[in-house]
């Protein structure tokens, strides 16, 4: 398996002052930089740093480059492989990874993985390439079976390429979603499952509810895939404090220091390439407001998968905060129903005094959660 070196290049003169760096206020090598500032500093585990090539004919994409954190790579068992959600990426992990690296008194490799399409990963067109057909062509269902391949089969490529059996996977919130998809897709794969905070499980509102699907400018943002995190990379720098600001100030961190590192991380990481798989949730995912329970539905609800697939799925783990924003009342019914189509137990459990960034909420309780998922 060939590395590439993720270390901070010193930018030239025509990256300083490309449209994009001017536009946002940050650039790739911003966001290399960032990335190491904030691992180096809260994480004491060694670690290695670098960007995974892996061929993906089956998507139209040729190679790309999947950026990678990984940690004990010569421990024994079954890695840990730390997935994030929307908007973030594996740095978002630095709360949690040398808990993992030695769960339970027993050392583990981790390995941190941004999403194919964003944070420190390529950024190719999405959610495939080579020459097809404009995407307002094609049916819903084709788009939602391409949105799901563009992940699945570039985690799949990387899991072949660093020559992993079988893996436990923690996933966050849209990383909880695709996730299941990949453990539905190779099953063999996947040793446990543990899903924090995930979307995507349950099933759409019906009958009057269903005419409580987002509508309006937001509805609107969301149909022309502009509603996104992307849309902060087009807006550009006019809104880095604010959004910076937002998004951490949900975490609770009150170090200045660690705020800063957060915030930095979030924006340059984000923002630093071009807009790619951001893009997934609105090809993936449905807003509802009230009257309907809030949340962001899939258009392809794990609950609503055939049993056939779903006896397929491994033991699975749900873990949502206490006062999850994302949590959707109707959640222990998809668990029953998928529980019932399989033979692994499904289980949900809750976080106190967290939201939906539990494991940065609560690190030890959620530590405490995912050593008993994956014992």
């Amino acid at each position: 398996m060939t590395i590439e070196s993720l270390l901070p290049r010193e930018p030239s003169y025509l990256s300083a002052i490309s449209p994009g760096s001017l536009w946002t206020g940050t650039s790739w090598n911003d966001a290399i930089a960032c990335e190491h500032r904030l691992l180096e500093r809260y994480v004491r585990s060694a670690f290695t740093l670098g960007r995974v090539p892996v061929d993906l004919p089956s998507l139209g994409l040729g190679t790309q480059h999947i950026n990678v954190l990984d940690i004990n790579s010569d421990a024994p068992g079954v890695p840990i492989l730390w997935l994030h959600g929307a908007g973030a990426g594996l740095g978002f992990g630095y709360r949690n990874y040398d808990a993992l690296a030695s769960l339970g008194g027993v050392r583990r490799r981790v390995i941190g993985i941004d999403w194919l399409g964003q944070a420190g990963s390529s950024r190719p067109s999405y959610p495939y390439g080579g020459l097809h057909a404009p995407s307002w062509t094609k049916p819903e269902e084709e788009r939602v079976s391409s949105a799901i391949a563009f992940s699945v089969d570039s985690l799949e490529a990387l899991r072949d390429k660093l020559g992993l059996e079988q893996v436990d996977i923690v996933a966050h919130s849209m990383g909880g979603y695709l996730s299941t998809q990949y453990a539905l897709a190779h099953p063999e794969r996947v040793r446990r499952l543990v899903l924090v905070s995930p979307v995507g499980w349950a099933a759409k509102p019906k009958g009057e509810l269903a005419k409580a699907r987002a509508a309006g400018v937001f509805g609107a943002l969301w149909d022309s895939h502009v509603g996104n995190f992307g849309l902060l990379r087009t807006v550009g720098r006019i809104v880095k404090g604010v959004a910076k600001g937002a998004v951490v100030g949900r975490f609770g961190i009150d170090d200045e220091e660690e705020r800063a590192l957060v915030s930095d991380y979030f924006w340059s990481q984000l923002c630093g390439q071009s807009i790619s798989s951001e893009r997934s949730v609105n090809w993936l995912l449905e807003p509802y407001v009230s009257p309907a329970p809030f949340g962001f539905y899939a258009k392809r609800p794990v609950s609503g998968e055939p049993a056939e697939r779903l006896a397929r799925l491994p033991p699975t783990t749900l873990l949502y905060g206490s006062h999850d924003l994302h949590y959707i009342p109707t959640m222990p019914e998809a668990v029953k129903a998928v529980a019932a189509a399989t033979a692994s137990p499904v289980t949900m459990s809750f976080v106190r005094g967290s939201d939906h960034h539990l494991y940065i909420d609560n690190p030890a309780d959620f530590h405490a959660y995912v050593q008993h998922a994956l014992a």
